[in-house]
């Protein structure tokens, strides 16, 4: 077995620069101002606060989606949100669902019934599941036990790999690898920050400015997910069931997976 600084070097040594570098974003040096959730999913089921950072579910778990109102700004570490459970229920399988699309709200025709409904959506939770534009694979991490006051964060990293990693309390907890994210479809484009409140949880407040944790963790001692393990979903389902009012952006966006055919 490879010790955390062999797998760190060798995959440091497979993966040339993509991700947030192919997207020439510009680098805040200090940490940025997430961007309020949006009002254009506000429906029956789900109420913002005033300041529309905090989401509220009602009854049931549908339609219970929020997005932020703009992308995610490039910080020291990459791109970076937080949420904190601020209300739960009893009685309930699974817990919420944290992620990143590319698609804008306001591109919406009709509100979403859950995560999936959004076109090019990458999310990772509910009942220990990792949700990538139509292709799924179960986890080990369940944020059905999330209690108030715990923190929930999503990273896209900018260290040329380009993986996303999710924190629970500032502790890794997922790693989906770069590669896998792009062989399901990630572009070189802004990405907005989506939350589904599903499962326990009823309420999240968004922090209004969060920073990636700056330690570096061996992703050998947690979910750690290649291409290879990711399983797509029946042919029905490859495509999302709600219709956007824009066309998605143009292919040549799209980022080239690295991996080597042999």
């Amino acid at each position: 077995m490879i010790s955390c600084t062999e797998f760190l070097a060798i995959s440091a040594e497979c993966c040339p620069l993509h991700g947030l570098h192919a997207m020439n974003m510009p680098l805040h040096d200090t940490a940025v101002l997430a961007p309020a959730l949006s009002s254009q999913l506000v429906c029956k089921n789900l109420v913002l606060s005033e300041d529309a950072y905090t989401a509220n579910r009602g009854h049931g778990c549908s339609q219970a989606v929020v997005m932020g109102s703009a992308p995610l700004e490039r910080q020291a570490g990459g791109l970076y949100f937080e949420v904190r459970v601020n209300g739960t229920v009893d009685a309930t399988a699974g817990g919420l669902a944290i992620g990143v699309t590319h698609t804008a709200p306001e591109e919406l025709a009709e509100v979403p019934g859950k995560a999936k409904d959004v076109p090019l959506t990458f999310a990772i939770g509910y009942d220990g599941l990792a949700y990538l534009n139509g292709c799924e694979k179960q986890l080990g991490w369940n944020p059905e036990r999330l209690q108030i006051g715990q923190r929930v964060g999503l990273l896209i990293t900018d260290d040329g790999r380009g993986d996303l990693i999710v924190f629970e309390d500032l502790k890794p907890v997922v790693q989906i690898s770069g590669v896998a994210l792009r062989d399901a479809g990630l572009m070189a484009g802004p990405l907005y920050p989506l939350v589904d409140l599903f499962g326990s949880t009823s309420v999240v407040i968004l922090a209004p400015t969060a920073v990636p944790p700056s330690q570096r963790w061996c992703p050998l001692l947690w979910d750690h997910l290649e291409p290879a393990e990711l399983e797509p979903l029946a042919s029905d389902m490859l495509q999302s069931t709600r219709a956007v009012t824009t066309q998605p952006p143009a292919a040549d966006l799209l980022l080239q997976s690295t991996r080597q055919v042999v």
